[in-house]
């Protein structure tokens, strides 16, 4: 199982052999979302591989398929599993207003469609009046 961030680019390449060596073949994709391509395939001597490449458009886990035909008929099929992992939806709620040396509540929500572990990271700086300033590391969640 594989694991690629929403909107890259997913290899697929499967090798085959065939005991007709004079066979030729042809090969699809089915990428699990709907969409199918048609392989390239590279072969000689009845070996060869069958290749193409995909960007999925959301987050989920898919199933690819390859399918490869000889001309004699012949089929077979492989398969794997591609988890597409989509990135976090972050909202700070804001804005915040503070006072000097008064606390400041701060609030957040994040949600990884994939359910990955998140964190929240407050960095800040704060600027007073002119010719002044107060900058401070911030504060780090885990969740």
């Amino acid at each position: 199982t594989a694991s690629v961030p929403v909107g890259s680019s997913v290899p697929a390449t499967a090798a085959f052999s065939d005991p007709g060596t004079h066979d030729t073949h042809t090969a699809t994709l089915s990428w699990g979302d709907a969409s199918t391509t048609t392989a390239t395939v590279t072969e000689a001597a009845g070996n060869g591989s069958a290749a193409g490449s995909h960007a999925y458009s959301a987050s989920g886990t898919y199933t690819v398929t390859a399918t490869l035909l000889d001309d004699d008929g012949g089929s077979t099929t492989a398969t794997r599993t591609v988890v597409v992992n989509g990135p976090p939806v972050v909202d700070a709620v804001g804005p915040y207003v503070g006072v000097e040396g008064k606390p400041t509540k701060l609030g957040a929500t994040a949600v990884d469609p994939a359910g990955d572990p998140l964190g929240i990271s407050w960095p800040f700086t704060w600027i007073g009046s002119p010719g002044t300033s107060c900058t401070a590391t911030g504060t780090t969640t885990p969740r």
